[in-house]
């Protein structure tokens, strides 16, 4: 076999199979992840508590959902298709935020890229566009890099601009592997319970204490979270 023709196909191989250093994840492995994905959220059982019916969680009024960050990439499959469709979801633009977009548009979620530390005005008025729109954003208010459990600034200014209300939600697993990095990333186990909580609205006003509202905001996710620990 020539020297040349081996050249040839290695690179060809590399540039086919080696995705690390692309900037977007190739659809020859989003869509089996995909699929792989709703096979496995088969097997949960999905409960949803906080509301008395999933019609009445914003399908025409829009609101700003708050969740965790170590959880929201298993949870938020788990919402209700109707509410789903209304929902746009935050994922940062760095290229992993690239890859978790590719798969979030597959299960029909909106995306907006940006975050806190890149993007973040830009982020920030297309949110607000989007509920000018009746959609309704979700954020994780501890994102992209935390520290754990503590709610960053964005949702605030978001909330006070909008006037729109801060829901929280949370997604809490009765069985799930806690990953070793730095948010504790939460992956339900097949056939675990998948509990989705919807916390009471809360009403931001244009001129609030800022600290004041992100403690209130983080207060009220802890009160539905539901750790081993």
């Amino acid at each position: 076999m020539h020297p040349q023709w081996n050249d040839d196909m290695a690179n060809w191989f590399r540039k086919t199979f080696t995705f690390k250093n692309k900037r977007r994840m190739p659809l020859w492995l989003a869509w089996p992840l995909a699929m792989l994905g709703r096979l496995l959220f088969f097997t949960y059982r999905v409960k949803i508590e906080g509301v008395p019916s999933t019609k009445e969680i914003n399908v025409t009024s829009p609101a700003i959902f708050a969740c965790w960050h170590n959880r929201i990439i298993f949870g938020v499959p788990q919402i209700p298709l109707s509410l789903r469709r209304n929902l746009s979801l935050l994922i940062s633009a760095s290229r992993d935020g690239e890859y978790i977009a590719t798969l979030a548009k597959l299960f029909q979620f909106q995306v907006v890229r940006g975050s806190s530390s890149r993007g973040g005005v830009a982020a920030l008025l297309a949110l607000k566009r989007e509920i000018g729109q009746n959609r309704s954003p979700i954020i994780t208010v501890d994102g992209p890099r935390g520290p754990k459990y503590c709610v960053h600034s964005g949702i605030i200014a978001l909330a006070a601009m909008s006037k729109a209300p801060i829901i929280p939600l949370c997604f809490n697993y009765s069985r799930y592997l806690e990953m070793k990095s730095w948010d504790r990333m939460q992956i339900p186990l097949p056939f675990s319970k998948v509990t989705v909580v919807f916390g009471s609205p809360l009403t931001i006003e244009k001129l609030a204490d800022q600290e004041q509202a992100k403690d209130i905001v983080r207060r009220e996710l802890l009160q539905i979270t539901r750790d081993r620990s």
